[in-house]
């Protein structure tokens, strides 16, 4: 069906995504291809592929055609696969290229609006193929058309950022409030043929600045990725994503390292530690007066995988997460024997089996199951406002570890506190998607159908 639409529009080249594995799939079928391309391996559908990277590498392999070049990623995770790649390139008399940092001659790379090393990966990988597909020899430098096209390209819900509530529209000093982003809800929806009676309203609670992070990471290759980028940027808010991408090169061609947190200060010079949880903002305007920022993060987590494979990539940032709330979702993935329903009933059963891995692993962060599937961004919000946050300490002799004395920026309801909620949205592409379709419904994302 595909070749016949393809033909009917006269597509010129065609980019075919492999469904599982290599050597059996459906979409093996071309002889001579222009390109092959292998991304990074990961321990993924092991009941087909094997049970072993090396077993899962050389199905992989079987994309591979005679004297058609073929480009993969370095496989930083599983490096043997390399071997089995390359052997399997000598069999068929095809060339295996690996695309590491010194293949293509760019010492500079552009700030994707993707965040994560891996992006930055995936894209050397998908140059790559490109010019070899249109025939540009790929170490040739970087001309404008790719430079730009790399920075402007993004994929929904992948290390994505939607800010909900900006503290812009929270600040009495600029004379806003929450009733703007209301309003400007309501134009959107307007536009989109929505009527007021109908519109669906954000529902609003004690944050000064809100915002949800979503990536469909699944496996654990994709789970570790997903917790680096996130980690690194999101919970002290230090990189403004809606205006500068988290993700991107430095002058020497490599991947920016994780944002490291901000040292703990003090104005009065006193050596004092804060909780990792507070950020101790100087004024830019006036050194007497500073600004401290509450991070609160909550984790809503929907996957089918082992929850013990999965979980323990959360173990180095375990200290910054508030919350995570293992979720449901409205129409799950079913199996060939079982329907739609069943597979609902599956996952509502393993709830528990996440609960105590969890809790095992993690004993001082709180875990919560949701009774049920979010119908609405409201519903989510509910469950992360109604859900307790993790108790943190303050920091004697004074709140939050500022020396006494010490002047505040008063936020809007007078407190010196600003709250920042950062809500992760992750384990599974069909939850990060319904989570989409909903913040869609609000105004808040473009119609992912368009």
């Amino acid at each position: 069906l595909s070749l016949h639409a393809f033909q009917k529009e006269n597509v010129e080249i065609a980019v075919y995504e492999v469904g599982i594995g290599g050597k059996q799939d459906s979409t093996n079928i071309f002889p001579s291809p222009l390109v092959c391309g292998i991304t990074s391996l990961g321990m993924d559908h092991m009941e087909i592929l094997g049970d072993t990277a090396d077993l899962i590498a050389a199905e992989k392999a079987g994309i591979i055609k005679k004297d058609v070049p073929c480009f993969s990623s370095p496989q930083r995770f599983y490096p043997s696969t390399r071997n089995v790649l390359v052997a399997e390139g000598k069999k068929v008399g095809a060339p295996v290229i690996f695309v590491d940092k010194d293949v293509l001659n760019a010492r500079r790379w552009p700030v994707l609006s993707m965040g994560g090393d891996h992006f930055v990966e995936n894209s050397r990988l998908a140059l790559a193929l490109a010019r070899t597909a249109v025939g540009i020899p790929v170490p040739f430098p970087l001309v404008r058309k790719e430079w730009d096209t790399l920075e402007k390209t993004r994929i929904e819900g992948r290390s994505e950022m939607i800010r909900v509530v900006d503290p812009l529209e929270r600040d009495p000093r600029r004379k806003r409030s929450a009733s703007v982003l209301m309003r400007a809800i309501e134009e959107r929806l307007a536009a989109d043929g929505h009527t007021k009676e109908s519109s669906k309203k954000v529902v609003l609670f004690d944050t000064n600045d809100l915002a949800f992070y979503l990536d469909g990471a699944h496996n654990p290759e994709s789970m570790q990725v997903m917790a680096e980028w996130f980690f690194s940027v999101a919970p002290r808010g230090l990189i403004p994503l809606a205006s500068r991408p988290s993700s991107g090169g430095s002058s020497d061609g490599s991947s920016l390292p994780p944002t490291p947190p901000p040292s703990p200060r003090t104005l009065s010079g006193e050596s004092k530690v804060l909780p990792s949880h507070l950020v101790v903002t100087p004024s830019a305007t006036n050194p007497s007066l500073a600004a401290v920022t509450r991070i609160r993060t909550t984790i809503l987590f929907y996957c089918t995988r082992n929850p013990r494979e999965i979980l323990r990539y959360f173990m180095p940032y375990h200290h910054l997460i508030d919350k995570i709330v293992f979720c449901l979702i409205p129409c799950p993935k079913q199996t060939a024997e079982g329907t739609q329903r069943e597979a609902a009933e599956i996952d509502r059963l393993a709830i528990p089996e996440w609960l105590e891995a969890w809790r095992n692993l993690y004993r001082d962060v709180p875990c919560y199951a949701a009774s049920d599937s979010f119908n609405s961004i409201n519903d989510a919000l509910e469950v992360v406002r109604t859900t307790p946050f993790r108790e943190r300490p303050e920091v004697a002799p004074s709140p939050y570890g500022i020396p006494k004395g010490t002047t505040l920026e008063a936020g809007d309801d007078g407190a010196a506190v600003h709250i920042e909620d950062r809500v992760l949205v992750t384990g599974s592409v069909l939850f990060v998607g319904d989570t989409l379709k909903m913040l869609h419904d609000v105004g808040l994302y473009p119609d992912p159908t368009k």
